[in-house]
């Protein structure tokens, strides 16, 4: 019995222990994920992340322009946040001024999900 209890314990710290890896790797940066591929898929991994990062400066500039309607949002891809801004013109200004102040994280955080996902696709 003792043996059992044991054993189911140690699957539980085996899951959460991958768990734990998954969270970190979600939140790797670019670089860290290249690390852990071979040189050719890293290569593939650095260019299709190339081609589909999202540049914060550029998102800075849609987010003062243009995000009081939510085109922002639309171009991270994130189309209910979009919508919702665009239906209460950024709810009469006040989502706009703070999208202009954390709008650099999102950005950060969209390219991060870029990276793991190409990356995930890659490593299996």
């Amino acid at each position: 019995m003792a043996s059992d209890s044991s054993s189911g314990d140690s699957a539980i710290q085996r899951n959460e222990e991958a768990g734990i890896r998954e969270i970190q790797l979600r939140n790797a940066g670019i670089v860290n994920l290249a690390t852990r591929l071979p040189s050719d898929k890293a290569i593939i991994l650095t260019n299709l992340y190339a081609a589909e990062r999202k540049d914060r400066l550029a998102i800075w500039a849609i987010s003062f322009f243009f995000g009081v309607i939510g085109a922002d949002r639309f171009f991270l891809g994130q189309i209910v946040p979009g919508c919702l801004k665009l239906v209460t013109l950024g709810c009469c200004g006040v989502w706009w001024l703070i999208d202009l102040i954390i709008i650099d994280t999102v950005t950060m955080t969209r390219n991060k999900e870029i990276a793991y996902r190409i990356y995930s696709q890659l490593a299996d």
